[in-house]
């Protein structure tokens, strides 16, 4: 009888065992094109904690992108990239993982947020900003404290990317001033040193703009417009 328990809790803890790593195994999910309503779909149908997310986006929705953000923390994701991740991809969505892993192609590019939209409007202070509420910059900013990111990363893009003009549009419906700004540059491109010392991110691995054949590549193929590597 001791034998057969014995036999029986074993098989038991291997069955255990088998599911955890099963479950582990089938909770990956990949994530790419443009980040809108049915990627945040995909996200809310996880079912499983502590997912691998392979992420690859040229950006999209900000509302959105800060709706998966926060669906992505509460899971404690862990986020690969191999491919592309700019824009909302890389302010947003990428800080919100509780770890994050970088291929050596990976292309993280910024260009602007909504705190830098922000800061920017308070300190020209176009007609009607006071009725603004710039409710996207505060949950970024909360978001980014939470995750131990810097909050002040628009300053270093503003750096690199180089503001060369203000405007401001009539205000909308909701009464604020919508803030177009322009840059030298139409997206930045930094490397790992640069990730870590102005955006705070703690990641495994490293970026494109790390070597020098990867940067080489991306400008024979001209992606964008205008960027800067540093």
């Amino acid at each position: 009888m001791k034998l057969n328990l014995i036999v029986l809790s074993v098989l038991f803890f291997s069955i255990q065992i088998f599911n955890s790593i099963s479950q582990e195994t089938t909770c990956k999910i990949s994530l790419k094109g443009f980040i809108n309503e049915a990627m945040l779909t995909k996200i809310k149908n996880i079912d499983c904690s502590n997912p691998h997310v392979l992420l690859s986006s040229s950006g999209g929705e900000e509302r959105i992108s800060l709706l998966i953000a926060q669906e992505l923390e509460k899971l404690s994701a862990t986020i690969s990239v191999d491919n592309v991740c700019l824009s909302a991809c890389a302010e947003v969505i990428l800080p919100a993982a509780r770890k994050v892993k970088l291929g050596p192609k990976s292309l993280i590019g910024f260009h602007g947020n909504p705190i830098m939209r922000k800061e920017l409007t308070l300190i020209y202070k176009p007609s009607g900003y006071q009725n603004c509420t710039f409710s996207e910059a505060e949950d970024m900013s909360s978001l980014y404290e939470r995750q131990g990111v810097k909050t002040d990363f628009w300053k270093s893009q503003l750096k690199y990317l180089h503001l060369t003009g203000v405007s401001f549009s009539n205000p909308t419906t909701s009464n604020c001033p919508y803030g177009q700004f322009k840059m030298k540059y139409q997206m930045w491109l930094p490397n790992s040193q640069e990730l870590k010392k102005y955006l705070g991110l703690n990641f495994d691995g490293s970026v494109c703009a790390d070597h020098k054949d990867c940067r080489n590549k991306v400008n024979k193929m001209k992606i964008f417009k205008s960027y800067t590597f540093s």
